[in-house]
């Protein structure tokens, strides 16, 4: 099995915690592919490690970024496994009407705030709507219109996996249903040819 034989439906199968370690190293992959240091990359690496409502957070010291899956030098990403309906998209992002103090920050910065949801697989009217609650959600802060938000569905990861087949989603006993993730160290009989900052990624059904 091949990222190029993975079905986005099979990355349902990931834990909360190997889906924030996947879109952390997804965003360091990113990052080198740019020409910039994944040290600037940071995330908990423990889904139950206090995060202060970020995942992972890229802070690139450049005063422009667009790779086209990362818009902006300073953004958070924040995993969800389960689905985010538009009630949930603004319980996510504020408290109380008010929004969060993190999110507001990257406002003032002119940062990107992103939400990944593994369970969501949007229409396009689905995403108009979740983009919408987003929006919604910032409009009484004093620099919500400076912020940039998306909202990442599986479609839209397994999209970005497929740019970095280094980060794979192993399937090592694919018959038990048993997902790991297969980001190890960088080994001459790597048959991909990767950017130094990617790993080799063996694909075994043994």
């Amino acid at each position: 099995m091949t990222i190029f034989d993975m079905e986005k439906d099979d990355l349902l199968r990931l834990s909360d915690t190997q889906l924030e370690e996947l879109l952390a190293r997804l965003a360091e992959a990113e990052v080198a592919a740019n020409g910039h240091s994944p040290a600037w990359v940071s995330w908990s690496g423990s889904i139950n490690a206090p995060d202060g409502g970020i995942d992972i957070h890229v802070q690139i010291p450049v005063a422009q970024l667009n790779t086209g899956f990362l818009e902006r030098a300073d953004t958070i990403l924040q995993a969800k496994k389960h689905s985010m309906p538009n009630g949930a998209i603004t319980k996510e992002m504020t408290t109380n009407g008010v929004l969060t103090a993190t999110i507001s920050e990257q406002a003032s910065k002119g940062g990107s705030y992103i939400i990944v949801s593994l369970n969501d697989d949007c229409s396009p009217t689905m995403m108009k709507d979740h983009l919408a609650a987003m929006r919604n959600a910032v409009k009484d802060d004093t620099c919500g219109s400076n912020i940039h938000l998306d909202f990442y569905d599986r479609s839209k990861l397994i999209q970005w996996l497929r740019q970095h087949p280094c980060h794979a989603v192993g399937q090592g006993k694919a018959r038990s249903g048993i997902l790991r993730l297969a980001a190890i160290r960088g080994l001459e009989q790597s048959t991909t040819r990767c950017h130094r900052y990617s790993y080799f990624c063996p694909w075994s059904d043994d």
